[in-house]
């Protein structure tokens, strides 16, 4: 392995579609993602935009990129079709971790089996979940070593919410948090900062036990914090 392939760069970023006159969310991803996916899918193994838990909502992710440099390019191709497309249908894009003042009760969850499997599994929780993330992917082909950069990452965590926070609104109130997001996705029983890990195995046994209990049937779902 030649040092360029020690890790790998992905990013994903959660989008409000936003109505340009009044400013509510608007229920228009899928005519959104059909637009952009006509100036972005040409060369792509992947769809890079995508649907999210939400209709008012839509995702990008890059490719997986081998250097920061490459991530700015993706991002910014990314990002620029998203906007072209939501113009082109007469809508906006904004991005925050929460909406100022949308109602979560008018918002509909896209007709997915993932997403009506969650909602059925966490009911209030997932219908009051309308928020939005931006994702950084970092890709190791040694577990292990992956496992002890997360120890280490986590004493970060507290430092990059506090530089990150940007939702400090919910329904039209001011929650009195910088990050509203973090309060709405720490009520999910899955969700928080990881444990330490003495080793990979040790990882590896909760995720079994975790499974065979039956309390996850995906290892994704324990990994987002």
């Amino acid at each position: 392995m030649n040092e360029s392939e020690e890790f790998t760069i992905g990013v994903e970023e959660e989008y409000q579609i936003i109505d340009p006159q009044t400013r509510e969310l608007c229920g228009k991803a899928e005519q959104i993602i059909n637009y952009a996916k006509e100036n972005l899918e040409e060369n792509s193994e992947q769809d890079l935009i995508q649907p999210e838990m939400y209709r008012s909502q839509v995702e990008i992710a890059t490719v997986v990129c081998q250097s920061l440099a490459e991530v700015r390019q993706e991002l910014s191709r990314c990002r620029q079709a998203v906007i072209d497309a939501a113009e082109k249908s007469g809508k906006a894009i904004a991005a925050a971790g929460t909406h100022p003042f949308s109602d979560w009760r008018e918002q509909e969850i896209t007709p997915k089996t993932r997403y009506r499997n969650l909602e059925s599994e966490f009911k209030q929780l997932i219908s009051e979940l309308v928020i939005f993330g931006n994702h950084v992917h970092i890709g190791f082909s040694d577990r292990p070593l992956a496992l002890q950069v997360i120890n280490r990452a986590r004493i970060w965590l507290p430092v990059l919410l506090a530089l990150s926070a940007n939702s400090p609104f919910w329904l039209g109130q001011e929650t009195g948090y910088a990050s509203y997001r973090t309060e709405m996705w720490t009520r999910l029983p899955l969700a928080g900062q990881p444990q330490i890990f003495t080793d990979y195995q040790e990882y590896q046994t909760l995720i079994d036990d975790l499974i065979s209990s039956g309390a996850i049937d995906d290892p994704i779902l324990i990994t987002h914090v």
